[in-house]
């Protein structure tokens, strides 16, 4: 007898080929002490020079005039770069004022 031949796991014992299945031993984490975090909650300042707008709408205006910088204006190229069709890169354009 296998060792693996006493486990009765889920699911009749047999994995596909007839080869036998051990069972999942799931054993708990180890507790955390409160020394591992860091408690000290300083307050970082911020000013309005470093808030971004990291919006979807910001962030693909500004792939779009890179993609355009980079291929010299070339639409065709810039649509191909980044992965859109020209005229959904010509509605972009519109929709983001973008003239180059």
């Amino acid at each position: 007898m296998r060792p693996t031949d006493s486990f009765a796991p889920l699911g009749g014992g047999r994995a596909a080929g007839g080869a036998p299945v051990a069972p999942l031993v799931v054993t708990p984490a180890p507790a955390t002490a409160d020394e591992d975090f860091d408690t000290d909650t300083e307050d970082i300042p911020h000013t309005e020079e470093e808030a971004e707008d990291y919006s979807l709408d910001a962030l693909e205006k500004a792939m779009i005039i890179k993609a355009l910088r980079r291929h010299q204006n070339r639409r065709k190229s810039a649509a191909q770069d980044l992965g859109i069709s020209e005229r959904t890169l010509y509605r972009k354009l519109k929709q983001y004022d973008i003239e180059q």
